[in-house]
């Protein structure tokens, strides 16, 4: 999912001796924009974890401070976390406890609370406005995983 004025791709590719997600896009200044690539889950019960981990390195436009990481219910519920998954060029892995995440504003949930047997996805993506006159920026996952 992306704006429609944003340029993305998104491939798997091979980077030393593993596989990652590579998104790569960009994007017009001076204005809120957003590139949300969506990783699917395989159907699981997720009861009994209690934390998302997260692979990650990126690159991001001037303006854009962080990753925005959400959770999604096979409904479409979205839940997001402030945690700051912020930019670097060194592989990070970070651990999200899963009660900090919460219904978007933008979002509506049948019963207002993360169902962990009902994620069918994973958002790992970026959003905002860069003061560039054109931003350019990478995200590249190595791994996404449930901890208990």
């Amino acid at each position: 999912a992306q704006d429609p004025s944003a340029k993305a791709k998104t491939e798997i590719v091979k980077e030393g001796n593993r596989l990652v997600w590579r998104t790569e896009f960009t994007l017009p200044g001076s204005r809120h924009m957003y590139v949300l690539p969506i990783w699917p889950i395989p159907d699981a019960d997720l009861t009994g974890y209690s934390a998302l981990q997260l692979t990650y390195r990126a690159r991001l436009p001037v303006g854009i401070k962080a990753l925005l990481i959400t959770l999604v219910e096979r409904d479409g519920s979205q839940y997001y976390t402030d945690w700051l998954a912020t930019p670097t060029e060194e592989w990070r892995t970070l651990t999200i406890p899963l009660n900090e995440f919460r219904l978007g504003g933008w979002s509506q949930d049948e019963n207002g609370k993360l169902d962990l047997d009902q994620i069918g996805s994973v958002i790992v993506g970026m959003h905002g406005t860069t003061s560039d006159q054109e931003g350019h920026g990478t995200i590249w996952v190595a791994s996404i995983a449930f901890a208990p």
